[in-house]
């Protein structure tokens, strides 16, 4: 990541933030409230807040920025800058996985991120570098044994994966993942959809399994590698990696290592409609969601650790 969040101190973006204030965030379980605001190439500016409801569920900032967007502009009039503000100094906080998704086909990749406090510290961040997509192309990789059976295995869940109100048109977005880890232990899932468009997705169900079959290890805990596979070029939403960043987090924190010095390697297969390999890439865990948005970053280290302890009770 050479570029990093930079401080600014243009009037201009202070008055940006200023109106973000004006929205109603209605955090009735956190208490933490997110401003949010955009402005589009015709100059048009919207806002959004968070909304809370149910057991920790929440209409986020971006989703309400968006909804307001579609609403006041449109496809053709995409956000240029998008704004976050709070009343007090703090760090930079990022949108999560899925308020990337949220976000990323209505903002310009030309535009800019601020954050902070329109009566404070300020800080800008080129909103291209929330997102990494472009993975190192593998050309002439040793599909091992091993490698091989994980891609059969999620091939067999990408083959079970279902969600009957995709058109055909985008049949090929279905993914499924196989999670290995250092206990040898192969964990595969596929996409479940639903008719509420509240999908299950492939990492986060493998990681169910992992997690809550029986005879769980230390050694369980650490993932030794992903493998993504896709009938087309591989896309993994944002919101999915969300999932896979916070379990390495958690589970790093348990067993007492660094993320970044422990990443997992991914690695993302396109296969022909009989299995066959078309083409591979490769990222890791530690680039493909760009300034994490981190439990650790929010203060919750006891409870991440704790999340884990509890599967060995």
């Amino acid at each position: 990541m050479s570029i990093q969040p930079a401080l600014t101190n243009d009037p201009a973006y202070r008055e940006f933030l200023r109106e973000a204030l004006n929205s109603h965030p209605y955090p009735s379980q956190s208490g933490f409230n997110v401003h949010a605001i955009g402005v589009t190439k015709s100059g048009l500016k919207i806002i959004g807040g968070n909304h809370e409801y149910g057991i920790t569920s929440a209409i986020h900032a971006e989703e309400s920025l968006r909804a307001n967007w579609a609403e006041k502009a449109g496809p053709k009039d995409l956000i240029e800058t998008l704004g976050f503000a709070t009343k007090e100094d703090s760090e930079m906080f990022f949108p999560c996985g899925n308020c990337r998704d949220v976000l990323k086909d209505i903002i310009s990749p030309t535009g800019n991120m601020i954050y902070g406090n329109p009566d404070g510290k300020m800080e800008k961040l080129p909103l291209y570098k929330l997102y990494s997509d472009d993975h190192k192309k593998l050309h002439g990789i040793n599909v091992t044994a091993q490698l091989q059976r994980l891609v059969d295995d999620a091939l067999d869940s990408l083959n079970k994966s279902y969600d009957y109100t995709l058109s055909d048109k985008n049949k090929n977005s279905l993914y499924a993942a196989s999670i290995q880890t250092k206990s040898g232990e192969i964990f595969s899932a596929g996409f479940e959809g639903d008719i509420a468009y509240h999908p299950s997705l492939p990492i986060r169900n493998a990681q169910i399994l992992l997690k809550h079959s029986p005879g769980i290890t230390e050694n369980r805990l650490s993932i030794d590698k992903l493998v993504i596979v896709q009938k087309t070029k591989p896309y993994v939403p944002y919101k999915d990696r969300q999932y896979l960043t916070e379990f390495v987090e958690a589970s790093n924190f348990f067993l007492g290592k660094n993320n970044y010095s422990n990443p997992v390697p991914i690695y993302l297969f396109e296969v022909e409609d009989d299995g066959k390999i078309k083409n591979r890439w490769r990222t890791f865990s530690s680039d493909w969601l760009p300034f994490p948005f981190s439990p650790k970053a929010l203060g919750f280290q006891n409870e991440l650790k704790n999340s884990i302890d509890k599967l060995f009770r």
